[in-house]
């Protein structure tokens, strides 16, 4: 990426520069942002604050999308807990401790709601995000 010829001395600006900006190149703007301002302690200040916006930024987006997938797959996994469940009740199975017991029903019941909730919350994390 090639930088402008002016590196911005705003704040939200040089954020926006930076996240812009791959990695390994940012010291670039470090860089050049020093020499144009010949104030290196100003420059420091400058862009460390902009890149600590920038590397929250980067952090909340790793772990909106990590909520996200955790969601998933616990949605996933009570998804399948629910087929293991209905499979041991079913007639060709017919487990006699799950088929014929409250407790059994209880679990059934239980692990339904939270699939239920799973799904709401994965519903409510994206309106979030």
């Amino acid at each position: 990426m090639e930088l402008p010829t002016e590196i911005p001395t705003d704040v939200e600006d040089l954020t926006t520069l930076i996240a812009a900006t791959p990695a390994p190149d940012r010291h670039q703007i470090a860089d050049r942002l020093e020499k144009q301002l010949g104030d290196p302690a100003h420059a420091f200040t400058l862009y460390d604050k902009a890149e600590t916006d920038v590397t929250r930024s980067e952090e909340i987006a790793r772990l909106r999308s990590r909520l996200d997938q955790t969601l998933t797959a616990a949605a996933g996994s009570l998804r399948a807990a629910e087929s293991v469940i209905a499979r041991l009740t079913s007639n060709e199975v017919y487990d006699v401790e799950y088929a014929e017991n409250t407790v059994a029903d209880d679990l059934q019941h239980l692990v339904a709601e939270a699939h239920r909730a799973t799904r709401i919350a994965t519903a409510l994390n994206k309106d979030i995000s």
